[in-house]
């Protein structure tokens, strides 16, 4: 099914004013479109692969679906990143999207904490949209912290 008029207009309007491209989803009554500037052809091909199968971001129960969000990463270098989230509802992780598991050594002492993600996300789907620039140097530079309070002079 063809967007109708209106929505090809304001996917028109957009991408004049913002620079922006929309890939909306070819099903019937799906709703779904992203709007992407400045992508790798990489990441581009991504977006239109998941805008494009309905399967991936259906709200059918049988089907996994991708809930999306920006996120914030700082490895290799400051990014913003589209993440997928875990299922609020989940039944098994109850939206947290794994779980916690405390061990000990074999003297039963507390050694660490292991992370066993659900199965209602991928943590590892994630596409980068914007690379973020450096700090300058100047800003990066630590600086101890004065105490005005610490001084041994008299206040007067």
């Amino acid at each position: 099914m063809r967007p109708t008029l209106l929505a090809r207009m304001s996917d028109a309007t957009a991408a004049l004013t913002s620079g922006t491209r929309t890939l909306r989803c070819p099903t019937p009554g799906c709703t779904v479109h992203i709007r992407h500037r400045a992508l790798t052809p990489s990441d581009a091909h991504d977006l239109i692969h998941l805008a494009t199968n309905h399967t991936l971001h259906s709200p059918e129960p049988k089907r996994r679906a991708v809930r999306l969000r920006i996120q914030r990463s700082t490895w290799p270098r400051p990014t913003l990143v589209l993440t997928d989230t875990p299922r609020p509802n989940c039944p098994a992780c109850g939206g947290e999207g794994g779980h916690h598991h405390d061990y000990g050594d074999h003297e039963g002492e507390y050694a660490g904490t292991e992370w066993e993600p659900c199965t209602c996300w991928d943590e590892n789907c994630a596409w980068t949209l914007v690379r973020l620039p450096h700090r300058p140097r100047w800003l990066r530079r630590s600086r101890p912290a004065v105490d005005p309070w610490a001084s041994s002079e008299p206040p007067f």
